[in-house]
């Protein structure tokens, strides 16, 4: 056998260069070795200066933990984390479940997602979320998870007050829009009610004016003929049977005065009021109403009175209309005045010197404030007692009303009970 010294040259010459390579690799594999000390050392030194939580394991066996890992979770020291062994006691039952079914789908090449958010338990017991991105590295020259964790906990409360919210603004909705069905539901069963009585009332003024109408022709013939019978041509009557002639032709008048007022406002609640306007002078109306009265003021204890401007032009509207409301506010005035006035006041327009208002004031026994408005409902007056001392429909004022509304006009009252009343028509300017 020949050792090393006495071998040829060649074979010298190639174990010199086999020594040689395993020096140079031999010195290759304390630089890496080296360096991947230095580059761990330098990772941990990153992850462990980390803000993150970061913990790094093998199927839930802690390898290392960072501080803000531990304090996240409500641990002292990363020492805390380690010593447990595993991981899973952090989680409830049922993530505990679910995270080992993800770590178990990794190790079996399944796709799965590198970004998880669980719920966790605090050391104190108190229930957090965290976010969690994992990813896989080398860790001391095996496989291990890197596991980065951030507390969603105050995020997920939020997302959970949104959620409450937008749940009772969904229930608010609903029963808004329940509301609104109900209020259309009643709104068109009052439109329905409304149109009901609406037609009622148009049926109730058509047989009204019917009726008023054949009242009204055997009427006149039973006034005209109590008329012919107390002129007494023949002298055959005597004195109490000529009374007994007025008070039938007296009763008569009043019967159908109540019937032409029923008609008239049969007409107007059935629409068949129809307006004629022409030029008509103030002045001449007025005076056209006095002359009417003339006879019930002469020999009274009251004078009918005039207050118009000196210059009166011309205006539109319906006379007759018109010429009926002052008839009626100008009776009632006479007839609530034993003694004292009765005034037509006008007042014009400065420009257009066109009546504006036309005020009808008395001095009689007035109208007591709570019953103003009340006298222009129908068969109404300020006092039951007044029917029966003074007599009257009770419609006069509504007919008038109604016919200054048809008119465009305003009717308004004024009064003091003792002092007297203000009943104004007013125009338009």
């Amino acid at each position: 056998m020949h050792d090393a010294d006495s071998a040829p040259e060649p074979l010298l010459a190639e174990l010199a260069a086999l020594r040689q390579q395993h020096a140079a690799l031999a010195a290759a594999l304390a630089d890496q070795q080296r360096a991947e000390r230095e580059s761990d050392a330098r990772f941990r030194d990153l992850i462990e200066g980390s803000i993150q939580g970061i913990v790094i394991h093998r199927n839930f066996i802690p390898l290392f933990a960072n501080q803000a890992y531990a304090t996240i979770l409500g641990y002292e020291s990363p020492d805390d984390i380690i010593t447990m062994g595993s991981l899973l006691p952090i989680f409830p039952p049922a993530e505990r479940a679910r995270l080992t079914g993800y770590v178990q789908a990794r190790q079996e090449g399944r796709s799965v997602s590198r970004q998880q958010e669980h719920q966790a338990v605090r050391q104190d017991g108190t229930p957090i979320w965290l976010d969690a991105k994992i990813r896989e590295i080398i860790w001391e020259g095996e496989h291990a998870l890197q596991v980065t964790i951030f507390d969603i906990t105050e995020r997920k409360r939020a997302e959970e007050a949104l959620l409450q919210h937008a749940a009772a603004l969904v229930l608010a909705n609903a029963e808004l829009q329940r509301g609104i069905a109900e209020r259309q539901q009643a709104a068109e069963a009052l439109r329905l009610a409304k149109d009901a009585a609406e037609e009622a009332s148009r049926a109730k003024s058509t047989f009204l004016a019917t009726v008023s109408h054949e009242l009204r022709t055997p009427l006149g013939s039973i006034i005209g003929f109590a008329n012919l019978l107390a002129k007494n041509k023949g002298k055959n009557l005597q004195s109490h049977e000529l009374l007994y002639l007025e008070r039938i032709r007296a009763n008569g008048l009043h019967l159908l005065g109540l019937i032409n007022d029923i008609l008239d406002l049969s007409k107007i609640e059935a629409g068949r009021v129809e307006l004629e306007r022409t030029p008509t002078w103030l002045t001449a109306l007025v005076q056209e109403v006095v002359a009417q009265f003339a006879g019930t003021v002469r020999g009274a204890k009251i004078q009918l009175l005039t207050e118009m401007p000196p210059r009166l032009a011309p205006f539109y509207t319906d006379a007759s209309k018109l010429r009926q409301v002052l008839l009626n506010l100008v009776g009632n005035a006479l007839k609530f005045t034993p003694r004292g006035q009765v005034t037509i006041r006008v007042e014009s327009d400065p420009v257009t010197q066109q009546p504006r208002r036309i005020d009808v004031i008395d001095t009689g026994i007035g109208i007591p404030a709570e019953r103003l408005e009340g006298i222009f409902e129908r068969f109404q007056q300020a006092d039951n007692s007044i029917t029966r001392h003074y007599g009257g429909t009770g419609l006069g004022l509504t007919i008038s009303r109604s016919l200054c509304q048809l008119l465009g006009y305003q009717l308004t009252v004024q009064s003091e009970v003792d002092k007297g009343s203000t009943f104004s028509i007013l125009m338009p300017t």
